[in-house]
Order: structure tokens, then C-alpha cells, then sequence
């Protein structure tokens, strides 16, 4: 039913399809695309791991994301894919920015960095941001943000002649 008949769900602006192999997936993407008559929309990929896994395509192929590149383009679309692979890949020349997520742990509080590894044709002024995901929703601070932690202090272990020491 409809130009791109694999579409499983479509809600909010946001269309989920199965796909079978790599040209149903990139005639479906396209024919999304066109559908939008002009608007603005964002294609993401998340993530790229589990669509080339389940069109069977090798990890360092390409070609999957050229493609898609390439739709947005014609369509003036942005694009983002997520990765959950780390470290410089082929894809990192393609694309017009790299940006990093991590997450630790800092005193008993989830501390989020965001690095910004690359930003095609601007200088990179401050390379980390932190941000939160409070509600669902991303929330980047601005830059100079600063961090106070209070940090308890522990109380010195008192000595008790022969016997042992309280901790």
C-alpha cells in the first residue's frame, strides 16, 4: 500500500520501514524524501551498525551511506547516523562533522560530555560541552559552564591503644 510498501510505522514526522536489501531500503528512503514536497527534514540513521547488519552489508562499505548522502542532498536534507563503533572511520571524510558522546560516573552523579571532533571548514572554539537528556530531551550547557561537586570530607581514623583501629 502506498509508493513505499514496507513502511512499518509512521507517528509524529517520524517513519520506520523494513527493508529487505539495501535497494529496497535506499527506494523507500528516496521516495520518503520526495514525499516531504519541499519541507525541511533530517534523515537519521540510528544505528549504522544494525542497518548494514540486516541489509548484510560489510562494516566497511560505504556505499550504504553515500547513497543516503547523496538522497539528502538532492532532497536539501539533513542527515545524521549513529555509530556505536569509536575511532577514526572512512566516514569521518564524508560527512561535515564528528561529534563524540561519553558518559561517566562522579560522584554518585552521570556527567555527559559531548566532544566535537570535527566541524567541516570551522575552527573548533571549545571541543567539549556537557549536556544532559533530562525528560528525553538533549540539553547542551553553555561553554564555561563550571562543575562544583562538594566533596565530604572523611573524618582520620582515631587510634585505640591494643585494640583495633574503628573505621
Amino acid at each position: 500500500s502506498g509508493r513505499y510498501p514496507r513502511t512499518k510505522t509512521e507517528r509524529s514526522g517520524k517513519a520506520l520501514f523494513e527493508h529487505v536489501d539495501k535497494e529496497s531500503f535506499l527506494k523507500n528512503l528516496y521516495f520518503m524524501a520526495s514525499d516531504a514536497k519541499g519541507e525541511h527534514f533530517s534523515i537519521v540513521v540510528d544505528s549504522l551498525e544494525a542497518l548494514k547488519s540486516s541489509l548484510r552489508i560489510p562494516e566497511d562499505d560505504i556505499s550504504v551511506e553515500q547513497d543516503i548522502l547523496r538522497i539528502a542532498d538532492k532532497f536539501d536534507a539533513n542527515v545524521i547516523f549513529v555509530s556505536e563503533s569509536s575511532g577514526e572511520s572512512k566516514l569521518d571524510y564524508l560527512v561535515d562533522g564528528v561529534v563524540r558522546l561519553e558518559k561517566e560516573a562522579l560522584n554518585e552523579r552521570l556527567l555527559r560530555k559531548m566532544y566535537i571532533e570535527k566541524i567541516r571548514g570551522t575552527k573548533i572554539e571549545n571541543p567539549m560541552y556537557l549536556f544532559t537528556l533530562k525528560e528525553g530531551r538533549f540539553v547542551c550547557f553553555e561553554k564555561g559552564i563550571q562543575l562544583n561537586f562538594v566533596h565530604a570530607e572523611l573524618s582520620k581514623p582515631r587510634r585505640i591503644k591494643r585494640r583495633k583501629i574503628p573505621t
